[in-house]
Formats: C-alpha cells, sequence, structure tokens
C-alpha cells in the first residue's frame, strides 16, 4: 500500500478535536485560573481555524482511498497551527511546543518515509518560527518555573494520551486489515480451484467429444447393416445412450465457450439444471 487509508484520516480528525478542546481550556485556565494576559483573539481564531477545518474534513465525502499528499496537507495544517498557538503564547518558552514531536510521531507511524521526513521538515521549521517570531510569555500569578513545570507535566499526559489512542486505533486498523487479507486470500485460492476444475472438465469434454461422435456413427452404421430386430434394438438403445452422453459432455463444455461471438449465454435456470 503505497498510503495512508481512511481510518488514518479519521483518527486525525478524532485527536484534532482532542487538540481544539485542549486549545480552548489551557487558553481559559492560563487566563482566569494561572492570570496571564494572552491575546485573546488571535490564540481563540487558531482554534476557531482548526475546529472549522476539522468540522469541513468530517463533513466532506471519505474518500476509499488516501494519498499520502492528502494527509501530509492535514498533518501541515495541524503543524501551522501549532505555530500560531504557540508563538502568541511564549514561543518556545512554552512547554507546549514538544507538541511538534506527535506530529512526528503520527507521521512516523502512517506516513511512508519521504512524507514522514517531510512532516519532520515542516515541523522544525514550525518550532523555529514560534521561538524567532514568538511572543514572550507575560507574567502571571505564578512565577515562570512553577509555570514551566506544570506545563511540562500536563504536556507529558497529553502526549501520552495521543499516543495511546492513536497507536490502539493503529493495532486495531492493522488487525482488521490482515484479517481482511486473509479472508481475500482464502477466496482468491478457492476461486482459483474453481476455474481450474472448470477448465479442466471443459478440455475433457471437448475431448470425449469426438469419440462419443464416432461411435455414434459406428452404430448408426452397424444397426444399418444388420438384418436381425435385436442387433438392431441393441444398436438404437447405444445410440440413444451416446447421445445422451454428447448431450452432457456438451453442456459441461459450454462454459468455456460462452464468450465466443454468437454463442448465447446460460440463464439461471439453466445453470440450476
Amino acid at each position: 500500500m503505497t498510503g495512508p487509508d481512511a481510518p488514518f484520516l479519521r483518527t486525525l480528525c478524532s485527536l484534532r478535536w482532542l487538540a481544539v478542546a485542549g486549545q480552548a481550556a489551557t487558553i481559559l485556565v492560563a487566563t482566569w485560573v494561572l492570570g496571564l494576559p494572552l491575546p485573546q483573539l488571535p490564540l481563540w481564531s487558531g482554534v476557531a481555524v482548526l475546529a472549522v477545518f476539522n468540522l469541513y474534513t468530517q463533513l466532506r465525502p471519505e474518500p476509499a482511498d488516501t494519498a499520502p499528499l492528502t494527509a501530509f496537507g492535514h498533518i501541515l495544517v495541524d503543524v501551522i497551527i501549532l505555530t500560531w498557538m504557540v508563538s502568541w503564547s511564549g514561543g518556545i518558552a512554552n512547554p507546549f511546543g514538544s507538541l511538534f514531536l506527535i506530529l512526528i510521531a503520527l507521521a512516523a507511524f502512517a506516513l511512508p518515509l519521504r512524507w514522514a521526513l517531510a512532516v519532520a521538515s515542516a515541523c522544525l521549521l514550525g518550532y523555529a518560527a514560534s521561538g524567532l517570531f514568538g511572543q514572550p510569555l507575560p507574567a502571571g500569578y505564578f512565577n515562570a518555573l512553577d509555570l514551566n513545570r506544570w506545563g511540562v507535566i500536563a504536556t507529558f499526559l497529553l502526549s501520552a494520551a495521543v499516543v495511546l489512542i492513536f497507536s490502539t486505533r493503529l493495532a486495531i486498523a492493522l488487525r482488521e486489515r490482515e484479517l481482511e487479507l486473509s479472508a481475500l486470500r482464502e477466496r482468491f485460492a478457492r476461486n482459483e480451484g474453481i476455474v481450474a476444475l472448470a477448465t479442466h472438465a471443459a478440455s475433457v469434454a471437448h475431448e470425449l467429444n469426438t469419440p462419443l461422435a464416432t461411435m455414434t456413427l459406428l452404430a448408426d452404421d452397424v444397426a444399418e447393416r444388420s438384418e436381425e430386430p435385436e442387433v438392431r434394438e441393441d444398436m438404437e438403445t447405444l445410440r440413444e445412450l451416446l447421445v445422451q452422453c454428447r448431450e452432457r459432455v456438451l453442456a459441461l463444455a459450454a462454459p468455456a465457450s460462452n464468450d465466443r461471438p454468437g454463442r448465447a449465454h446460460s440463464t439461471a435456470q439453466q445453470v440450476l439444471e
């Protein structure tokens, strides 16, 4: 398989809703509990854009097979929003900046190597941009060391939850895919056996048709030359049996010749008979 399948995007959608809820809760806690005068408009705008994008992703028709470029585009949106949020809330001083590693881990789990490297490069650029252009974290009710300590703890718990959820879903998806592939292999092997048996039967039927036709002609010839009634009756009986055998053989060989021009296809009733 060259790309991730639709369940990966569904998992990303679920994790993105978790990110939306976590970002909103973090803004409220940082503002009302920790007393940090954070810029509200840029932060809430980032949360709103992420929620709208995730809603659009869930409402659009789901593709049967997803190209790696599509999955990369989804993760790139997450990288941009995370860069925006971290830049407006302390830059690299914000302990939530380590969430870039979660995006790299998700890409490494589900994407081909070159796309995983592309996601890693995007995360490095986002982390560097948040460090260069990020706004310093303003003072609040607690000192910077305590805030960083609690932020590291929250980031660790969040990262553990995300990795656990994603790895569990990935393992379930892999098991379902293995079961599906196993069923397809069994069905393919069974169909191969049926096709081989039908081909062999048709071949044998074609080979038997010629000697049966010859035997029918010989029976007719013997019946015409013989003057004894008993021999004629026996030859007539033999001819009828040979005709029945030829009809059965032709019926057996008919499926192999259905694709020939001018030959009618068998009906369901004929197949049942």
